[in-house]
């Protein structure tokens, strides 16, 4: 089925960006599912290519859009077919997310594969930093994430798409408010089922060394540098597992009741936890010093200091033991023995 979009529905993608979609505020990003039978539309986009910044490749190519059960993907010709391997990823991770929290999706969610690096930091207003593989805005039901052909993650897309519509529900049942970042960013981990990979390292050395980040502080993550954001997602995603250790699955679906009610997350931590955030947050410092500070051998460059050391001492062991022969020869070579004085 091909259908033509207005400009104006068009216009609602590309023009102009920062416009319509606030993209210079890094706060405003993060970086509904219906059953029945499966459609889908691949549909050509008229897109007015004066809207973009400069005669890049992307201008001259037609948007191409893939639609099923309320999840819209806009791709260029060249993702076609990765945009069409990862739709029923997409479907299953939308429906998987709700059953686990309770909660409905949007009833449409689009999500847009950026063709270019340039594509990607013009659609995100440049907001985003080199190593984030994808954002969700929210306010707008909207996803972008960066071509496999040219992200440098070494996370699957499928996964990078469950983290962002995470985000998108967060903010759909909270009616838009913005939500503590540390909570929805651990929130997104979890319903994605991404790994802890390096994340242990991470919290094995900022316990160790006493530099965790307050999960106030976490709100400006996308001003991190890569090794500080990579602790900042660690942290957040250790909250939401400590808070299913310690209160059960049945806290995470309590605190989203609350937020869906509008309460405020403060006041749903207070309700389900018997703590504020601040309280909240010394119970999960002191927990992920007793768990994690033994992960600090994990960390490869105690490792090699280590190696190292030991190598030193080795050595040294050896030129001592070396000169001492050297010496024991030296002696029975010279054949000195004792005179008495005469």
């Amino acid at each position: 089925m091909v259908t033509f979009f207005s400009l104006q529905m068009a216009a609602e993608l590309t023009c102009p960006v920062q416009q319509v979609f606030g993209l210079h505020d890094p706060k405003q990003w993060c970086a509904r599912y219906a059953g029945g039978e499966m459609k889908r539309s691949l549909c050509w986009v008229v897109i007015c290519v004066a809207l973009f910044s400069g005669p890049g490749v992307e201008a001259r190519q037609p948007w191409l859009i893939l639609r099923e059960s309320g999840i819209e993907i806009y791709c260029r010709e060249p993702d076609l077919r990765h945009a069409e391997e990862v739709m029923p990823a997409v479907l299953e991770s939308a429906r998987r997310i709700m059953e686990q929290t309770g909660k409905s999706l949007p009833d449409t969610v689009r999500i847009v594969i950026a063709h270019t690096p340039e594509e990607f930091d013009r659609l995100t207003g440049g907001s985003i930093p080199g190593w984030g593989a994808g954002a969700a805005r929210p306010v707008q039901n909207l996803i972008i994430v960066k071509s496999p052909r040219f992200s440098k993650s070494r996370k699957r897309q499928e996964v990078i798409l469950a983290h962002e519509l995470s985000h998108i529900l967060l903010s759909h049942i909270s009616g838009k408010r913005v939500i503590k970042r540390w909570f929805d960013e651990g929130l997104a981990q979890y319903l994605s089922g991404e790994k802890a990979g390096g994340s242990i390292v991470s919290i094995a050395r900022a316990a160790v060394t006493g530099s965790f980040i307050h999960l106030d502080d976490i709100e400006y993550v996308l001003t991190f540098q890569q090794v500080r954001a990579t602790l900042a997602y660690a942290e957040s995603r250790a909250a939401i597992d400590y808070i299913i250790r310690e209160y059960g699955p049945g806290a995470v679906r309590g605190i989203l009741d609350h937020v869906s009610r509008q309460d405020g997350l403060e006041n749903a931590l207070m309700a389900e936890l018997g703590v504020d955030e601040a309280g909240f947050e010394r119970l999960l410092f002191l927990d992920l010093k007793k768990r994690y500070r033994w992960a600090i051998v994990l960390d490869t460059r105690i490792l090699v200091s280590l190696v190292m050391v030991v190598l030193f001492i080795g050595a040294y062991i050896n030129v001592l033991r070396k000169k001492r022969e050297y010496n024991e020869d030296d002696e029975i070579e010279t054949g000195y023995e004792d005179t008495p004085w005469d």
